[in-house]
């Protein structure tokens, strides 16, 4: 999961940062430790920042996802009524050009599709 990912090089950082402000405090001054942790606390939040870029974009494509297959349903049922309103009033059935979307590899494909392995689902 991207999220825990990134919680992961975060943790990762800060006992990072904290060994070397130990190993320098005897080395650098007070104000040099303190722009350090400046730097850090704003990386933590840009990181922050993405996570949430990130949340909002799967949700909305969530959001998108299940628009098209609403539409893709509304369409099929939209076809088949037609199809049998066309089949009853002629006696062949419709030419083969009317109507020819063919919705089913788009269901084929929206249900076996996977999400990036570096960033899934929540």
């Amino acid at each position: 999961d991207c999220v825990q990912s990134m919680e992961g090089m975060i943790s990762n950082l800060k006992n990072q940062v904290g060994n070397c402000e130990h190993a320098l405090q005897d080395k650098v001054s007070s104000d040099q430790v303190q722009q350090l942790c400046d730097s850090v606390v704003g990386v933590k939040a840009k990181v922050a920042s993405m996570e949430h870029t990130i949340r909002s974009g799967a949700d909305r494509v969530e959001e998108v996802e299940s628009a098209v297959a609403s539409v893709g349903s509304q369409l099929t049922a939209c076809k088949q009524a037609l199809f049998e309103r066309l089949g009853s009033s002629q006696a062949s059935p419709p030419p083969r050009g009317v109507l020819s979307l063919d919705l089913e590899p788009l269901k084929k494909a929206g249900g076996a599709r996977s999400r990036s392995p570096a960033c899934g689902t929540r």
